[in-house]
């Protein structure tokens, strides 16, 4: 459980970096929304011991900070590397619980832990690097663009 609270605080750690780093594309008002953003997942990190609680304010708080439809965060299991999804917002497919990602498998996640950073995709459908074995769930949920980003702990 340890590591799933130090998985939140770095993402509100690295969220409160971004603002800085990159210069503001959307006007004065959007940086006080990103601060405001990051206070609160600061503040549920602070408050709360529940890891759910905690992921499900990460998770609404990378999607409104990425302004994205669809958000899910998955925990990597130290005993197999698989990363396993804890906490999704706004998606159609049911079976997220069910699913394990695996480094080096051609996926958006498997790239992702195979890299250890980000990975990018215009459109998905397109996109040579991905196995197609997810094409269903990807049209069900309307996703094109798509984006994963590590958070390393140590």
């Amino acid at each position: 459980m340890g590591d799933e609270i130090a998985t939140g605080q770095t993402f509100a750690n690295q969220a409160a970096l971004a603002p800085r780093e990159r210069p503001s594309l959307r006007g004065g008002g959007a940086e006080t929304a990103e601060a405001e953003v990051v206070a609160e997942i600061s503040r549920t990190i602070n408050a709360s011991l529940d890891v759910d609680t905690i992921l499900q304010q990460v998770v609404n708080g990378a999607r409104m900070l990425c302004q994205s439809d669809i958000a899910r965060i998955a925990l990597r299991d130290p005993e197999t590397g698989a990363c396993v999804f804890r906490y999704w917002v706004n998606t159609l497919y049911e079976g997220y619980d069910s699913v394990r990602i695996r480094p080096g498998v051609r996926s958006l996640g498997g790239l992702v832990l195979q890299s250890r950073g980000p990975v990018r995709t215009a459109d998905w459908m397109a996109d040579l690097r991905f196995a197609k074995e997810w094409a269903t769930v990807i049209e069900s949920e309307g996703i094109a663009a798509q984006m994963a980003v590590p958070i390393v702990i140590g």
